[in-house]
């Protein structure tokens, strides 16, 4: 997957012309190939002590209730229909009725 995107950003960086470039902070002597994806792993387990303890003993999980989620979703739908580009590709695909 990193691959793929590393790739889709060259594609993308490549495919801009020079003023596109240097509008989007391109310096002069900008290669659209320069681009290099990595990614790396860290685990609390790999951590030193008393660092280890003290970040696993961190809670991390999200408790909602029934409500709280009903909300969440409730927001996000009327959000996500409040879209202005969402608006009009519906109304440029959708047929009116």
């Amino acid at each position: 997957m990193i691959g793929e995107w590393e790739r889709s950003v060259v594609s993308f960086r490549c495919a801009l012309s020079p003023g596109e470039a240097a509008r989007l902070g391109a310096p002069a002597r900008w290669d659209c190939r320069d681009v290099k994806f990595t990614i790396d792993h860290l685990a609390t387990r790999e951590l030193p002590s008393p660092y280890r303890e003290r970040i696993d003993a961190i809670p991390t999980r999200l408790t909602l209730d029934a409500a709280q989620i009903d909300d969440t979703i409730e927001g996000a739908r009327q959000g996500t229909l409040a879209l202005r580009g969402l608006r009009n590709y519906l109304r440029e695909r959708v047929p009116s009725r």
